[in-house]
């Protein structure tokens, strides 16, 4: 066993696993798009890189998405890639502004407590619909500030509640708390052109 540091683009996460639990994590299925396109990612085609401060995009609100189109796929199967560890980039989430699309896209890895976390959801047009009033710190990192082991504390809601849309256009409904419930708020600061540096 071993302790590994991962971030949200991101929150860390001290986690004891083994390194096989870490680096053998499979990729999520994106509906429309071949299994055999989304697992050449790194070696089947250049992906778009991580945009970093002090680039302007990053401070941009993003823009609704009003078909699940072509772009939104390719876009939704890199982050997928991404989180699922193909590229070993070690986040827990990531919002399509930071790959440059300023289109209103995260994915979250949302069941970071159960025993294989590394299940990450793609979310069209998430918004958070009700949220506790308590709010707590929290500890963030972000994959777009520097090598993304910059650390700030930043206040959110302990609990939040999010809708959205999955990839093929169903609604969907997140109530979570803690790390997850930390994730989906720092990726929706990321769509309305919020860092935790600012």
């Amino acid at each position: 066993m071993i302790i590994k540091q991962v971030y949200l683009s991101g929150i860390p996460l001290e986690r004891a696993s083994s390194t096989a639990g870490l680096s053998g994590a499979t990729v999520m299925p994106v509906p429309g798009v071949s299994q055999s396109k989304q697992y050449k990612g790194t070696v089947g085609k250049i992906m778009r890189e991580i945009v970093k401060v002090p680039a302007p995009i990053l401070h941009t609100i993003s823009q609704p998405i009003k078909d699940i189109d072509e772009l939104v796929r390719e876009v939704a199967e890199e982050m997928l890639l991404l989180l699922g560890g193909v590229s070993r980039i070690p986040c827990l989430g990531l919002a399509a502004v930071q790959l440059g699309e300023p289109i209103r896209l995260i994915a979250v890895m949302w069941n970071m407590y159960s025993r294989d976390y590394r299940t990450p959801v793609i979310i069209v047009n998430p918004e958070i619909i009700k949220c506790s009033e308590k709010m707590v710190e929290s500890r963030e990192g972000c994959l777009s500030i520097g090598k993304g082991d910059s650390i700030y504390t930043v206040k959110r809601y302990k609990q939040v509640k999010v809708k959205g849309l999955d990839i093929s256009g169903k609604t969907v409904v997140y109530k979570e708390r803690g790390l997850p419930g930390y994730a989906f708020q720092h990726e929706i600061d990321h769509l309305d052109g919020k860092l935790i540096c600012d």
